[in-house]
């Protein structure tokens, strides 16, 4: 699939780790790079507001959008702050999936997190895991959230014809990062940027796709982006390598 590199492309939370590798990734390729990225800080836009959020896409017109902005719902808030993790994750998610529909995105790129699969999944964890068990109990919290999100994509390429995907990376690393693995499955996060873009300049039209590393013991089941041609290129040190 071929992408006019003039297109509009919004990718929220582009101040985060995620989001900053996207608009990295982007931006890479000298001549051939996407030079129409568009973004709001937080202080910009909040996603939060429905009214904010439709305003822009009314005015901005993207016609490709990367959602990876999210409330961050590590141990301690997921513990502490159950109900405010959930609302936030879920109106940000909410507001701009709706928008995206609303004001005729082609299509839209969900980051999930690896938390949305059952605590005893089986190993390593494939796409269809999903929505087969109880989840961790220290994550809920943000996991729902993010269920709630891959469900809505779902939603609105069944019943009005989007293209939405999701995708669910490994745990996420700088590539010059030392790790201090502990049963985890490291994915360098320009690495799944590069997925990410992949999966757009394919075309593919919606799903769950994990992102990892080819490595032999790995924790989340990659083969289905493999298949279509996609590999990570950096390594980073695990115990499953």
């Amino acid at each position: 699939m071929t992408i006019d590199k003039s297109t509009k492309i919004y990718v929220a939370g582009h101040c985060g780790m995620v989001g900053s590798a996207l608009v990295h990734r982007l931006r890479q390729g000298g001549d051939s790079c996407y030079i129409n990225i568009i973004s709001r800080t937080h202080a910009e836009m909040d996603l939060t507001n429905q009214a904010v959020v439709q305003a822009f896409f009314e005015a901005e017109k993207p016609e490709y959008v990367f959602l990876a902005a999210a409330k961050v719902g590590d141990l301690h808030a997921n513990s502490t702050n159950p109900a405010e993790v959930m609302y936030e994750n879920m109106q940000i998610q909410n507001n701009v999936i709706k928008a995206a529909h609303q004001f005729g995105v082609k299509w839209l790129c969900f980051v999930a997190s690896r938390c949305i699969y059952p605590r005893d999944c089986p190993q390593p964890i494939k796409e269809e895991y999903f929505l087969t068990g109880p989840l961790d109990p220290s994550c809920e919290p943000y996991a729902i959230a993010k269920m709630a999100g891959i469900e809505l994509c779902n939603a609105y390429n069944s019943e009005q014809g989007t293209r939405f995907v999701s995708v669910v990376p490994a745990t996420l690393s700088r590539a010059d990062a030392q790790q201090n693995p502990v049963d985890r499955q490291y994915l360098c996060v320009d690495d799944m940027a590069d997925a990410c873009v992949f999966l757009m300049e394919q075309g593919v039209s919606g799903g769950i796709y994990n992102i990892g590393v080819d490595a032999p013991h790995q924790i989340l089941d990659a083969s289905r982006l493999s298949k279509l041609g996609w590999h990570a290129k950096t390594t980073l040190n695990s115990d499953h390598e």
